[in-house]
């Protein structure tokens, strides 16, 4: 916890900041306690060995003779600065009382410098808000009705307390300068309209411009500030603050809220500037003015003030407060980035066969594709870690390059990256190999360049091309495929293994099938295959297998569903037709309905005998069971077509 930002200071609390990092610290200083030892560091006159001062605090003593303990007012022995180049939150407090016309317009005249300037210095991981302040006894006319901006928002970031107005009317939202931009341009309109907010009155005098500071740092006005990022409060006004709503400015209650803020700042490393036309009015207990409470404020938290200064100098302010966080930090000139590869790639195998199930393999050896990811690159020396500009690349696998310098020792560096800018100041980091300034590179593969992944298989009799269909971003089987999807979480790189059961296409004893790998790209990206398609055969465990794929025809009035080459029926297909003889083929394996329904099994010659016929894995018995139906066909009275569905898979097996 850091120092007070104001009222009375403790040497031995002091001391307890140096020494434990926590100026209401229980830990116990024994011995004597220097002034000179405590601001400079060293045990010459102490019973201790205090630190050197931390100059990234944002206020912290000079460490010239005449140590002052007033120096170490809001000093945070473990501060850590972060900078502006890493993410940046930015709100802006405008002061909307009856005298800032000329203030608004010249803000709206230069909101587009000022929201780029934002933009440039966070490498474009941003986000902006902006709240008004009003003092009447009534609502302010663009609260309510007519479709403000204001009328519309949420309560959640509108702030009301007897004569106090606030609202946060453009609230934290990611990378959003283009709105930003827009809003601001409806302030000081001439009605109150969806594109337009008259000015606001005000009650005369100092303003609740402390309250508006409380209530977006720890109350989250304007949404949540990011962690880890730069976060800065911009305050524009003419006037003083007035501690408590009551339209005073009293001068000791000023003095205690600005320290306590300034704290609250400090533990949230974020700087509170103050610009604007203002006058340096003395406090009603002629112990402060206007200029000393907003210096306080800026010097405790390492923000800016200008009180001669209109709103078009915020762009030098927010220049001058980053170059000001980032000095002595590491520096960057020059990123860029390739593309290395530009679709997902492995390859499938299958094992485990049985006439049941088979483990499916895929070997992912890159996951990536055309999706836009967003980089920067980052070194640490001994000040802390610095950014360089963000960069994007349009894949999930890349080289990311950048040369940094530094006036000391660089220890660590590599990239941070993430799919969306607004996500990119807590993205994934990737270390470099090595340290130190100079050029270096980082290959990044980043995880999730695939929506899903899986498999497609069929019987090697319908197609040598295992395939899916793809419609809508949905993943679906095609005709005579099965889709099989890969049901674990993880679509990295790495062998992915899942049971197969049989489905659109039954696992056959003999039968050969063809396996291959899919891959859904992100985004509804399309579908991407396999390197290779492989070829399994299922263990045959009967003398004949076969594979057939179910047609239909018409004689007359008679219907027959199956396969058949022979006279007068022509349908369907058989993957083996090779009947215990290299000359011996089926010509025909159906179901007729007649006056009486039969399952017909005709051969290319004389018909052979068999112990056992099987259709899907119903057995018909032995041929002894069949009826001769010529030479060269058996019959057999069967009441339930086994052949129901037309372009359906259907396995054949037989004994001899």
């Amino acid at each position: 916890m850091a120092a007070p930002g104001s009222g009375e200071l403790s040497l031995k609390k002091l001391a307890k900041e140096k020494h434990f990092d926590d100026y209401n610290s229980n830990g116990v200083i024994s011995g004597a306690i220097s002034l000179k030892d405590v601001t400079v560091g060293g045990t010459a006159n102490s019973g201790l060995n205090y630190d050197t001062t931390n100059t990234q605090s944002p206020s912290f003593p000079d460490n010239n003779t005449g140590y002052g303990m007033t120096e170490f007012y809001s000093y945070d022995h473990d501060f850590v600065a972060i900078p502006c180049n890493k993410a940046m939150d930015v709100v802006f407090l405008l002061d909307y009382t009856g005298s800032m016309g000329n203030d608004m317009n010249t803000l709206k005249s230069n909101v587009a410098l000022i929201s780029s300037k934002v933009v440039t210095e966070s490498g474009g991981d941003y986000r902006l808000a902006a709240v008004l302040i009003d003092q009447k006894s009534g609502a302010p006319s663009y609260w309510t009705g007519n479709n403000t901006t204001v009328s519309n928002l949420p309560s959640a970031n509108k702030y009301n307390s007897g004569n106090i107005w606030l609202s946060a009317f453009i609230p934290f939202a990611s990378t959003n300068k283009s709105d930003f931009d827009t809003k601001i341009s409806y302030i000081n309109g001439p009605d109150n309209n969806a594109t337009n907010m008259v000015l606001g009155t005000g009650i005369g005098g100092p303003e609740p411009n402390d309250t508006a500071i409380d209530r977006v740092i720890n109350n989250n006005l304007a949404g949540s500030f990011r962690s880890g990022v730069t976060r800065m409060v911009i305050l524009i006004t003419d006037n003083s603050p007035d501690g408590d709503g009551d339209d005073t400015f009293n001068g000791a209650e000023e003095t205690t809220r600005m320290g306590t803020l300034s704290n609250n700042a400090v533990s949230n490393v974020c700087t509170i500037s103050v610009l604007g036309s203002i006058n340096n009015n003395t406090s009603a207990d002629g112990t402060t003015t206007t200029h000393a409470i907003y210096n306080g404020y800026a010097n405790n938290t390492g923000g800016l003030t200008n009180f001669s200064a209109n709103p078009s100098g915020i762009v030098s302010f927010i220049g001058d407060i980053c170059d000001d966080i980032e000095d002595g930090f590491a520096t960057f000139s020059s990123e860029a980035n390739q593309n290395t590869k530009s679709v997902p790639a492995g390859t499938v195998s299958a094992t485990s066969v049985t006439t049941t199930s088979f483990t499916a393999n895929f070997s992912v050896t890159l996951i990536n594709n055309n999706t836009i990811h967003y980089w920067k690159p980052w070194a640490t020396n001994s000040v802390g870690t610095s950014y360089g500009d963000s960069v994007s690349v349009a894949a999930s696998q890349w080289t990311a390059s950048a040369n940094v310098s530094s006036d000391s020792t660089i220890t660590s560096r590599g990239v941070i990256y993430a799919t969306s800018l607004a996500n990119l100041s807590s993205g994934t980091v990737v270390n470099a190999s090595t340290a130190g300034a100079g050029v270096y590179n980082v290959n990044v593969q980043a995880p999730g360049g695939i929506d899903g992944l899986g498999w497609t298989y069929c019987n090697q009799a319908y197609s040598s091309t295992p395939s899916v269909s793809y419609s809508s971003g949905t993943v679906g089987a095609s005709t005579g495929n099965q889709l099989v999807t890969y049901s674990q979480v993880n679509l990295g790189t790495g062998t992915k293994t899942q049971s197969v059961t049989e489905n659109q296409v039954p696992l056959y004893a003999g039968n050969t099938y063809r396996l291959r790998g899919w891959f859904e790209k992100l985004n509804n990206g399309g579908i991407q295959y396999s390197a290779n398609i492989v070829s399994f055969t299922v263990s045959s465990t009967f003398n004949f297998t076969s594979s057939l794929v179910v047609g239909t025809d018409t004689y007359y009035s008679t219907s027959v569903h199956g396969y058949s080459s022979q006279y007068p029926f022509s349908m369907g297909t058989m993957s083996n037709r090779n009947f215990n003889s290299s000359s011996q083929n089926l010509t025909g394996v159906y179901w007729l309905n007649g006056s009486t329904d039969y399952i017909y099994i005709y051969f290319n010659s004389t018909k052979k005998s068999f112990s056992d016929f099987r259709i899907d894995g119903t057995s018909y018995g032995a041929s002894t069971t069949w009826t001769s139906n010529g030479t060269t066909s058996w019959r057999k009275a069967v009441s339930t077509n086994p052949f129901p569905n037309n372009n359906t898979f259907v396995s054949i097996q037989a004994n001899y």
